[in-house]
Parts: structure tokens; sequence; C-alpha cells
């Protein structure tokens, strides 16, 4: 009975071929896994810099308001933004000494697994009547 020489080694050479493989595929596994968190991590900071200009936004509009309307006292309302629906609610607090205080809240997207909320709350001096009137 003949044996050929070359079996064994046909035999490490698969061996070898296999550890490749399970290598290669492990790195590119890695290399997946890097890219989704990345692109994860890029989503989360486009939202949280979407939600702060809407917070400004809505500072700026209360702030618009009040001068025009003394008796404003907040709205809400939802801007849609990239075919995704936002939250900005604006709440209006008068004080004693006649001086507003303002808390914007803007949330993006108004629904989904990546919301991300922002609040700001400022206060508006009285104003003083023009010595010219």
């Amino acid at each position: 009975m003949r044996r050929s020489r070359h079996s064994p080694r046909r035999g490490a050479v698969l061996i070898a071929a296999i550890v490749c493989l399970v290598v290669a595929m492990s790195i590119l596994s890695t290399m997946v896994a890097g890219s989704l968190t990345q692109r994860q991590q890029l989503a989360s900071e486009k939202n949280a810099r979407q939600v702060a200009l809407l917070v400004v936004a809505g500072r700026d509009r209360a702030i618009a308001r009040l001068v025009d309307d003394s008796e404003y006292d907040g709205e809400s309302w939802r801007p849609t933004i990239a075919k995704l629906e936002a939250t900005v609610e604006v709440r209006v607090a008068r004080r004693t000494d006649g001086a507003a205080t303002v808390a914007v809240t803007a949330t993006f997207p108004a629904d989904g697994p990546r919301v991300v909320r922002r609040s700001q709350i400022f206060t508006i001096p009285a104003s003083k009547p023009d010595p010219q009137e």
C-alpha cells in the first residue's frame, strides 16, 4: 500500500487557510462594528447640535414676542427638520419685580431611539419706560 507524501502537507495548508480566514473575518467584523459605532456617534452629535440651535431659536423667538406682546406667556411648536419632527416649548413666568423668567425646552427628534433634549432658563429684566415718551 502506497501512502501519498503530500497528504499531511495538504491538511496543514487547509488549517492555515482556515486560520487566515478566521483572522480576516475577526478584523473585518471589528472594523464594521467600529464604523457602526462611529456612525451612531455622529448622528447623536448632529442631533445635539440641532437641538442647541432650536433652543437658541426658541430663546430669540420668546424675546421678540415679549417685546411685541406684554401678555405673551409662551408657546409650543413642532418644526420639521430633515423629515423629522422636533418640539420646542417656551414658558414665560412673570416675576413680582416685572422681569420675566423664560424656560425653553427643545427636543429633536420628537420621537425615536436617539432623542436629544436640551433646556435653557433665562431672565429678561423689566423694561424701563423710555424717558423721551
